[in-house]
């Protein structure tokens, strides 16, 4: 079974392609099953989007042509939350 969550919009979400895509995967069997929920109207976003947003901002800033400046990147905005990405991405070097 695989869960996903998604924000409750109808226009990127909720809509007949999210579904068709959702119904292909269990067809050709990659999941027996999908459960798609939806975030309450006017939620707060997850930590993990403003880890990401803090990312993304320094990522604007300085920029990171390489795997191990990527790395750095996220050391440096999170070293708490940097081991688990690091680990990740040293996977998909």
């Amino acid at each position: 079974m695989h869960f996903t969550q998604a924000d409750n919009c109808w226009r990127e979400n909720k809509n007949q392609f999210v579904f068709a895509f959702c119904s292909w995967l269990v067809a050709h069997g990659l999941f027996q099953e999908i459960r798609l929920s939806f975030l309450i109207t006017g939620h707060t976003h997850e930590d993990i989007d403003r880890y990401f947003a803090k990312i993304s901002q320094r990522l604007r800033q300085f920029g990171a042509r390489t795997m191990n400046e990527l790395i750095q990147v996220i050391q440096d905005c999170y070293e708490s939350l940097a081991v688990d990405i690091v680990e990740v991405l040293h996977v998909h070097k």
